[in-house]
């Protein structure tokens, strides 16, 4: 099922069809709003004449870096996870064949 949202950028709005459900759909774009308008603040002053492809790039590689670092969180973690869950199977088993053998 498509659903429609609104995310305003620039000053101009753009409705935009989505198969997430809106409330989900609502914070993906405000995650979008929120990352182009910081780096609107972090050039103002600076560059005014930026264009907003430009200001969309940075915005895009930002949040594609976030992503990144999530990954990588997230793969670390796991890894952590298996190397604990492998030592505690270890010391399960031990446990047992003590117990086997008494």
């Amino acid at each position: 099922m498509e659903n429609l949202i609104t995310l305003t950028l620039f000053g101009r709005s753009y409705t935009i069809k989505t198969e997430l459900d809106v409330d989900k759909a609502k914070a993906v774009a405000d995650i979008l709003t929120k990352a182009v308008e910081r780096i609107q603040e972090s050039i103002a002053g600076q560059s005014p004449e930026m264009e907003k492809l430009n200001v969309l790039m940075l915005a895009a590689l930002n949040m594609a870096s976030d992503i990144y670092k999530l990954e990588q969180n997230q793969l670390e973690f796991f890894a952590k996870l298996n190397e604990r869950s492998a030592h505690l199977n270890q010391l399960i088993d031990n446990s047992l064949k003590k117990t086997e053998l008494s």
